[in-house]
């Protein structure tokens, strides 16, 4: 570990995967009483049985919740723990309990997942994601800066690109979901577990490069709902016309409805 920390000061990252161990996996949400809840916790279950898909509920839950929250856990879902979020992982059917029953074998929310796949492929299904990261990178800049740190092409505007930060050793150092909102202007979508990971990347090359970007992490400020399943267009159409006419792949479009701004 030492060897590997030491690698990690010298050259500006890890020889390996080490994300893990890295305290950035944290955030404002690790309060004094979830530190302490946790410690508490796992001393007393140090010599317990280990369950995959384990969930531990001491300092649940956290105050990373989103806007659906309640409506979720009204229609009977059952909280897992992602980066500190609350994100549903099962759904109970009509007069199951909500509780979580681990199992080597199967586990109490086997039938359940089942169900909620078959509805997503064969109808539709609405995902709650606001987990995702997002970051606002603008400025001046913008676009060359974008252009330097990522391996695609920087989308033109209202366009959607899939894209990679390469480290200077060849090695992918992350993946980014980049959309040009405006001239100057993106929003850059990465995983919940490396929502400050990347940031910190994006800083620092920022920070050396003397780039005129600024960054905002807008993660707990915007929720995010996908809409998934063959019948989702038909769906989505009801609430705004825009999804009506022409929408393709990668494409994205500010829609303003009853006084909220959806993206």
């Amino acid at each position: 570990m030492g060897s590997y920390l030491a690698s990690w000061i010298i050259n500006g990252q890890p020889p390996f995967e080490m994300t893990e161990c890295d305290p950035l996996r944290f955030g404002s949400w690790t309060t004094n009483d979830y530190v302490l809840a946790k410690a508490r916790e796992s001393y007393g279950m140090n010599n317990a049985v280990t369950y995959p898909h384990e969930e531990r509920f001491a300092g649940r839950p956290t105050s990373r919740v989103s806007g659906a929250h309640e409506v979720l856990e009204s229609e009977g879902a059952c909280m897992q723990i992602h980066s500190g979020w609350e994100q549903p992982a099962w759904f109970t059917s009509p007069g199951q309990q909500p509780q979580y029953c681990p199992s080597f074998q199967r586990t109490n929310w086997h039938e359940a997942v089942e169900k909620e796949v078959d509805l997503v492929m064969t109808s539709a299904g609405i995902i709650d994601l606001t987990p995702f990261a997002k970051i606002i990178v603008q400025g001046r800049q913008a676009a060359a800066f974008m252009d330097y740190m990522t391996a695609n092409s920087v989308p033109p505007l209202g366009r959607t690109v899939i894209t990679h930060i390469l480290s200077p050793t060849g090695h992918v150092y992350a993946e980014l979901t980049v959309t040009r909102t405006h001239e100057d202007t993106f929003l850059v979508i990465t995983g919940s577990g490396v929502e400050l990971h990347d940031l910190r990347w994006l800083q620092d090359y920022a920070r050396r490069g003397n780039w005129n970007v600024s960054f905002a992490n807008i993660t707990e400020d915007m929720g995010c709902l996908s809409v998934a399943g063959p019948k989702s267009k038909d769906i989505l159409s009801t609430l705004s016309p825009v999804f009506n006419g022409k929408f393709p792949f990668f494409s994205c479009k500010e829609v303003l409805e009853t006084s909220e701004l959806w993206r």
